[in-house]
């Protein structure tokens, strides 16, 4: 994706990003040269219409929605852990992708100064543009790996409101 940005943009976030998610970019590139190769051989003879476009976009809406509903069951302490060394506008970008419930609870997790800094961001609105949040989406939910925890309702009431809200999207 970073490689469809203009120049600038690309040298901005890629200035953004600290060493270790630079390393991990630079082999996720490796990696993803040699599957682009393969992708670009078979999408020499498909057709690439309207169609198929409508098709990709309506796949990668339904991933991102996937990938809110998993992050939807997350606990706070450890997305707090996952994003500690974000900077702040990532931090809030994240909040404002979705009403997530475990908000609050993942603000008291951040160390106060990070806090202030993410609630004023919040104040001024600014939110991804649509392939950067399914990004932000995907990379958490890697992060969060097999270190994955539920949390667990605190109280009964909380239990209850948690299975409704299932039923009501099923």
């Amino acid at each position: 994706m970073l490689a469809t940005l203009s120049p600038a943009d690309r040298d901005w976030i890629l200035g953004k990003l600290s060493p270790d998610a630079k390393s991990r970019l630079v082999g996720a590139r490796a990696e993803g040269a040699s599957a682009a190769g393969a992708s670009e051989s078979m999408g020499a003879t498909r057709s690439s219409g309207a169609g198929e476009r409508a098709g990709a976009t309506a796949e990668r809406g339904d991933s991102a929605a996937a990938l809110i509903e998993k992050l939807t069951s997350a606990d706070p302490d450890m997305l707090a852990s996952v994003l500690s060394g974000e900077p702040s506008w990532l931090v809030s970008a994240i909040l404002r992708i979705h009403d997530w419930p475990w908000s609050k609870r993942f603000l008291q997790a951040l160390p106060p100064a990070i806090r202030v800094e993410v609630m004023q961001l919040e104040r001024h609105g600014t939110s991804l543009a649509l392939p950067a949040r399914d990004l932000v989406l995907r990379t958490l939910v890697a992060r969060l790996g097999a270190s994955w925890t539920v949390a667990a309702p605190t109280t009964r009431f909380e239990a209850v409101l948690t299975r409704l809200k299932k039923v009501r999207r099923a």
